[in-house]
Order: C-alpha cells, then structure tokens, then sequence
C-alpha cells in the first residue's frame, strides 16, 4: 500500500512539475511547414506584395525582429545592431528591395528544440549568380510564430555577386 501511495504521489508531481509543457514541443512537421513557408515568402516576387505579407502574417509575430551583421555589414548599419525591428519594418523593407525574388533556395538541414529552428540553406538571389550558404536560428514565441530571426551568410561570395572584386588568400602548404 505504502509502494502505490508513493507511486501516485510521484506521478502527481510529474504532472504538476512546471516544464511539463515540454509536451508542446514544436514537432518536425511544423519546423519544416515554418521553413517551407519562410522559403516560399522568400521566393514571392516583389510585385506579389499580398502574397509576400500573408504568408509572413502565418508565421511571424507583429513584435518580429532581425540580427544580422552580414546584412548589417553590406547596409553599412553599425555590426551589432538590430536590422529589422519590426513585421512592418520588414515589410517596408520588401516593398522598398524591388527586382525579382530569391531565383532558388535550397535547404540543407533542419534542426529544432522546443521553441528555436536551426536552418542551414543555399540560396541563389538571380539566376547565374553563385550560391550563398546561409545559417538562420529562428526563435518562436509561445504562439509558435517566429519572434526574431539570427542570421548570417557567406559575405565574400554576397560581395562576389553584387559585383565586388573578391580575391582569395594564397594557400600556403
């Protein structure tokens, strides 16, 4: 009798314990929806700009923000800084970019807690530039929408293809 008391006291405590929300975990499935619709925003050509906003309104929240020092560094915004502080900051920020959307993108990993996507992916800005690879940390309010995106990308091949002059380090060996 003393061994079923304990055992119900202890099950009730597991129960009560306050990080048993843990069963909310983001799944698989919904990482890859969240990155499949970001990719799909990513892609809407600027002249979709209803298209582009709903698709953002389905995964992020209206607080949103970016940390980007890649991005930082070619907008000549201090490194460090904040880039896009708000979802209408970033839709501005859409509206006022113009040209043609992301030519491919293609995702390379996928990795998830609870409440944070790791995204690891090659993209292609237009067509007959090189890929850049890219790593973005996307961390999800408790609604599941995304509260701020971190992220970074290969900045020389960026340079690269925006028409810089990039010249490698000699190999030494």
């Amino acid at each position: 009798m003393k061994f079923l008391l304990l055992l119900v006291t202890a099950a009730s405590a597991v129960a009560a314990w306050p990080f048993h929300y843990r069963s909310n975990c983001l799944t698989d499935d919904k990482a890859s929806a969240i990155i499949d619709t970001f990719t799909q925003a990513l892609r809407t050509p600027k002249d979709s700009f209803d298209t582009y906003v709903s698709l953002v309104q389905s995964i992020a929240n209206p607080d949103y923000s970016e940390h980007s020092d890649s991005v930082n560094f070619f907008s000549g915004a201090p490194i460090g800084s904040v880039t896009v502080s708000s979802f209408d900051d970033l839709v501005t920020s859409h509206r006022a970019q113009g040209g043609p959307a992301y030519f491919q993108i293609d995702t390379l990993n996928i990795w998830h807690s609870c409440d944070v996507i790791t995204w690891r992916y090659r993209a292609i800005q237009t067509e007959g530039t090189k890929p850049v690879t890219s790593i973005m940390a996307l961390t999800l309010g408790k609604n599941g929408k995304i509260d701020a995106i971190f992220f970074e990308f290969n900045n020389a091949i960026s340079a690269e293809n925006f028409g810089y002059t990039i010249t490698p380090p000699a190999v030494s060996g």
